[in-house]
C-alpha cells in the first residue's frame, strides 16, 4: 500500500533574511538531535556506572564479612597472582578424594568438601573424572585456553575410556570454561555445558558467591550424567535415565508414550509410521509423549539426542519430544542431525511443526497433530515428497522484504551508529571494564584454612584427548 507524501510548499527566500537552504537545515536538526539524544545516553550511563560501583562494593563488603565471619585462624589471602598450567595445584593428585582446586581458599572446607562429594561420584557412578580449578587469574584471562591445555597435559579422563571433565572459574578475571574430551561431548555438548555455566556459576558468580558456584555445578554436572538433566534439588517428572530408552528401542518401541496419553490403536499405528522410517532409511526417528519432564524441554531433548548419539549417525535421525497435559501444557521441541536437516530443510521442518503438530494441540487434538507431523517428516525425508496435507511453498523465515531508504536517511543512521559507538567505548572505560571480560579490582580476603591432605593421592588415566568441546563465559 502507497503512502501519501505531502511536500512542503516551495522555498521562499525571504528579502531580509538570508535562510539556509532546506536540505542543510534539515542536516543541522538532525545532527542536533542525534547530539541531545546521545547527551541523555551518556548522563544516564554515567550514572547508571556510579550505582554500578556502589553496589559492587556494598557485595564485595558483604562477601569480605562473610569471609572473615568463618572464623578461619590463617592470614589474609591475595587474589592477584596469575596461574598457570604449571603453577596450579591439582588436589586429586595429592588426595584421591578431593577433585576441587582451591589454592586461593575461596571456599570453606565443608564448602570444598560438599563439591568433591559429587565430583566425586561422578566417577565411581559415571566412569567420568573431573577437575575443578576456582583460582582468582589465570594466564591472559584465558580460562577456556587454560582448561584445554590443563587436560591435555594431566590427562584428565578415565584410564580406560578416557572421559573427562575439566572446569576451570577463574573469579577476579569473571571468566569460567567447561571442557569436555571427546568420549563424553555426546552426553554433555555444548549447549548443556553452556546452561550449567549459565544457570549456576554466572547466577553465583554475580551475587559474589563462589562456594555455591563451585557446589551447583559440581552437582548439575553428576545430575546430568546420572539423570540426563542438569538441573538440581528434587526432580519431578521423567529424566533420560527414568525413560529406559535403550531398553525400549531394542523392543522396537519408537513411538514412545509414556504416560498413556494415546489409545493402543493410535500409539501402535505411529510405531508403525516411524519403525516403517527407520527401516527405509537406517535412521533413528523417534517420538517421546510425556505430561511433565524433570528440566526445561530444550535441555532434556539435547539429553536425549546426546544420549543417543544422534548427531554422530550418518543416517537422518530425529528426535521429537512432545510434552502435552491438559487443559494448558503444550510443548514440543524437535532435534535432528544434518543428515536429516539435508533431505527436508530446516524452514519445511518448522514449517510442518507449527501448521500442523502446534495448531492441532491449540486445539486439543493430540492424535491429528502427531500423525500429521510425524508422518509428513518422515514421507519427505524418505521419498522427498508429502502426501497427507499440501507442502508449504513459502516459509515466513525466508521472506526477504526489501525496503528502500532515502540517501539522507542512511547519512543521519550511519553518524547516530557512529556517535553510540564512540559513547559506549566511554561508558567502558569509566565502569573499568565491568561485565564481559573485565575484571574486578585486586582485594584481599580472609582465607579459610584448607582440608588436611592424605598421603594417598589420585591419578589421571586419560590421554588428554581434548579438542575444543565445551562452552566459556562470563560476568
Amino acid at each position: 500500500m502507497e503512502q501519501e507524501i505531502k511536500l512542503p510548499p516551495p522555498y521562499q527566500k525571504s528579502a531580509s533574511h538570508n535562510h539556509l537552504p532546506p536540505p542543510v537545515e534539515r542536516k543541522n536538526k538532525g545532527l542536533r538531535g542525534c547530539l541531545i539524544a546521545v547527551g541523555v545516553f551518556f548522563l544516564l550511563g554515567v550514572v547508571g556506572v556510579l550505582f554500578q560501583d556502589e553496589e559492587e562494593q556494598q557485595t564485595d563488603q558483604a562477601r569480605q564479612t562473610a569471609l572473615m565471619n568463618r572464623g578461619d585462624d590463617e592470614g589474609e589471602m591475595s587474589h592477584d597472582h596469575v596461574w598457570t598450567i604449571d603453577d596450579v595445584p591439582m588436589a586429586h593428585l595429592e588426595n584421591a578424594a578431593e577433585y576441587v582446586s582451591d589454592p586461593e581458599h575461596y571456599l570453606s572446607r565443608d564448602e570444598k568438601r560438599i563439591a568433591d562429594e559429587y565430583l566425586a561420584r561422578l566417577e565411581t557412578e559415571c566412569n567420568v573424572q573431573s577437575a575443578f580449578i576456582v583460582v582468582g587469574h589465570v594466564k591472559n584471562a584465558d580460562t577456556y585456553r587454560f582448561a584445554v591445555d590443563l587436560g591435555r597435559k594431566y590427562g584428565i579422563g578415565t584410564a580406560d575410556t578416557e572421559r573427562g571433565v575439566t572446569v576451570v572459574v577463574a573469579v577476579e578475571d569473571r571468566k569460567w570454561s567447561i571442557v569436555t574430551t571427546m568420549a563424553v561431548e555426546s552426553e554433555l555438548p555444548d549447549i548443556l555445558a553452556n546452561d550449567i555455566g549459565t544457570n549456576y556459576i554466572v547466577a553465583n558468580m554475580k551475587k559474589n558467591n563462589p562456594p555455591a558456584a563451585v557446589k551447583q555445578s559440581a552437582e548439575a554436572l553428576f545430575n546430568l550424567f546420572d539423570t540426563g538433566s542438569v538441573f538440581i534439588g528434587e526432580t519431578k517428572g521423567w529424566t533420560v535415565k527414568s525413560l529406559n530408552l535403550d531398553s525400549l528401542l531394542e523392543a522396537g518401541q519408537y513411538m514412545l508414550d509414556m504416560d498413556g496419553q494415546l489409545n493402543s490403536h493410535m500409539r501402535d499405528s505411529l510405531n508403525g509410521i516411524l519403525a516403517h522410517y527407520n527401516q527405509k532409511t537406517g535412521g533413528q526417528g523417534i517420538c517421546l509423549l510425556l505430561e511433565d519432564m524433570a528440566g526445561e524441554p530444550r535441555t532434556m531433548t539435547a539429553s536425549i539426542s546426546a544420549h543417543l548419539k544422534i548427531d554422530s549417525v550418518k543416517v537422518p535421525s530425529f528426535v521429537m519430544v512432545v510434552k502435552y497435559r491438559q487443559p494448558s501444557s503444550k510443548h514440543w521441541i524437535i532435534v535432528y542431525n544434518n543428515s536429516f536437516e539435508d533431505k527436508v530443510k530446516k524452514p519445511l521442518i518448522n514449517a510442518v511443526m507449527n501448521e500442523q503438530l502446534d495448531k492441532n494441540l491449540e486445539k486439543g487434538q493430540l492424535d491429528r497433530g502427531l500423525t500429521l507431523a510425524i508422518y509428513g517428516l518422515t514421507e519427505k525425508a524418505e521419498t522427498n515428497r508429502i502426501t497427507a496435507f499440501a507442502e508449504p511453498t513459502s516459509f515466513p523465515d525466508e521472506d526477504n522484504d526489501e525496503q528502500e531508504q532515502d540517501d539522507s536517511e542512511w547519512y543521519y543512521d550511519l553518524i547516530m551508529i557512529a556517535i553510540l559507538i564512540v559513547f559506549i567505548a566511554i561508558v567502558i572505560k569509566l565502569g573499568g571494564g565491568s561485565g564481559g571480560g573485565g575484571s574486578y579490582s585486586s582485594r584481599s580476603y580472609r582465607s579459610s584454612s584448607s582440608s588436611s591432605r592424605s598421603s594417598r593421592g589420585g591419578s589421571y588415566g586419560g590421554g588428554g584427548n581434548y579438542r575444543g568441546g565445551g562452552a566459556s563465559g562470563s560476568w
